[in-house]
C-alpha cells in the first residue's frame, strides 16, 4: 500500500463489511474480526479466503466512526491505489471519501505521528540505558511506614481530581470551543492518571481537593514507581519480542527506522490533506525529495539527530497550518445519512 515493502515483507489485509439490514436490528454485536484466521476455518463473512493471520476486518458502523474521527489506519482504505475485492457498495463508499478529510485529521495523523515518534525515544532510551534491574518500592523511598499508594486509589483521587476541576470549570459552558477543549478534546482524566504535576502544580491540586501536599507528594512517588515497572515490564517484552533484522537495524542506527518511516509518512500525508485536499497512500506520489528521505530513514542512512530535525519541522509546520475553512468533521446526523444510503444499496444487490 505505501510501496515501503521489501522482498521479506509480509501481507496485511484489511477490509470493511457491511451485513444485512436485518443484523443491525438485533441484539447481536460485530465491530471488527482481527484473530483467529490462521486457526479457524473462520466466519462465513468474507468473499475470499487464504488471508493471513494480520487480516481485519472492520464493521461498517465501526468503520464510519472511526473514519468520522480522521483515524489514519482507517481513512487510508478508502484511497488505496488497488483492492483485492470491491463491491458497489465499497465504489460508493470511496466515491464519498473526501467527506472524511476534515479538520479532526489534523489532531489525529499528528497524535499518530507523536506516537510514533514517543516509541522510537523511548527504544534509543533503552538501547542507550538498559532497564536491567526491576525497580523497587525502597528505589522511590517507600518502606515499612511510608506505602505505596495502591492503583485503586490513585485513580479514585484521579476521579476526584477531575470532578472537582469540572465544577469549578462549568460556569465556562456558555464559552463553547473552551469547553470542547477542556471536555472533549482533551482526556483530562488520562492525565491526570499518567502523569506527574509540576512541583508548582502539586500547591494548586492540594487546594482545589482540600487534600494536605504530603499525600499528593506521596501519590506522585507511587505514579512513579508504577510508571518504573510498566517501562521495565515493556522493556524485557521487547527485548523477547524484536524481531532480529529490526534489532541488527535499531542498533546501527540508534533509532527504530520503521517507527521513523511511519512518522514522516504521517506527518506529510497531514500536510498534503490540507493543502492537496486528498490523502496520499503511495510514497511514491510524494515529492521526489520527500519521497528519496523516507526511504533513506528506513534504510538507516539518516543520523538521529538529522530525524528530529526533520521531524520537528513538520511538526511545527502542520501545528502552525491554519484549517479554519477547511471542511468540519461529518456529524453524526450526516454519517447517519451514509449508512442508511450504504445499507439501500446493499440490499438492492
Amino acid at each position: 500500500m505505501y510501496h515501503l515493502h521489501t522482498e521479506s515483507s509480509d501481507y496485511d489485509y484489511r477490509g470493511i463489511l457491511l451485513r444485512p439490514t436485518s443484523d443491525y436490528l438485533s441484539f447481536d454485536s460485530f465491530e471488527q474480526k482481527d484473530k483467529g484466521w490462521d486457526t479457524e476455518e473462520g466466519l462465513d463473512i468474507a468473499p475470499f479466503n487464504n488471508l493471513s493471520k494480520d487480516t481485519v476486518l472492520y464493521d461498517i458502523r465501526k468503520y464510519l466512526t472511526l473514519a468520522q474521527k480522521g483515524n489514519p489506519n482507517i481513512l487510508e482504505l478508502l484511497f488505496a491505489d488497488e483492492y483485492l475485492y470491491l463491491t458497489p457498495v465499497g465504489k460508493s463508499l470511496i466515491e464519498q471519501r473526501h467527506l472524511f478529510l476534515s479538520q479532526a485529521c489534523k489532531k489525529s495523523y499528528v497524535g499518530y505521528a507523536y506516537s510514533q515518534m514517543h516509541r522510537i525515544q523511548t527504544r534509543r532510551r533503552w538501547l542507550l540505558d538498559p532497564v536491567i534491574n526491576r525497580p523497587e518500592p525502597s528505589d522511590f523511598g517507600f518502606n515499612d511506614t511510608y506505602k505505596i499508594t495502591s492503583k485503586e486509589e490513585l485513580f479514585a483521587f484521579c476521579e476526584f481530581l477531575f470532578d472537582c476541576v469540572k465544577r469549578k470549570l462549568i460556569f465556562f459552558e456558555p464559552v463553547e470551543s473552551f469547553h470542547r477543549l477542556l471536555f472533549e478534546d482533551l482526556d483530562f482524566k488520562a492525565l491526570f492518571k499518567t502523569e506527574l504535576f509540576e512541583e508548582e502544580g502539586v500547591s494548586v491540586v492540594s487546594q482545589i481537593t482540600g487534600t494536605p501536599v504530603n499525600y499528593i507528594h506521596q501519590l506522585q512517588n507511587s505514579k512513579r514507581y508504577y510508571q518504573a515497572i510498566r517501562d521495565y515490564e515493556n522493556y524485557q517484552a521487547w527485548l523477547k519480542n524484536r524481531n532480529p533484522e529490526r534489532a541488527e537495524m535499531e542498533a546501527k542506527t540508534g533509532y527504530d527506522v520503521k517507527h521513523a518511516t511511519h512518522c514522516l509518512r504521517l506527518l506529510y500525508q497531514a500536510f498534503y490533506i490540507f493543502t492537496e485536499q486528498t490523502l496520499i497512500i503511495n510514497v511514491n506520489h510524494f515529492p521526489k525529495g520527500e519521497s528519496d528521505y523516507i526511504r533513506l530513514v528506513k534504510a538507516g542512512q539518516v543520523k538521529y539527530e538529522d530525524l528530529l530535525q526533520k521531524t520537528e519541522d513538520l511538526f511545527n509546520l502542520i501545528k502552525n497550518m491554519n484549517i479554519k475553512t477547511f471542511r468540519s468533521p461529518l456529524s453524526n446526523t450526516e454519517l447517519s445519512e451514509i449508512f442508511k444510503r450504504l445499507l439501500l444499496l446493499n440490499e438492492s444487490q
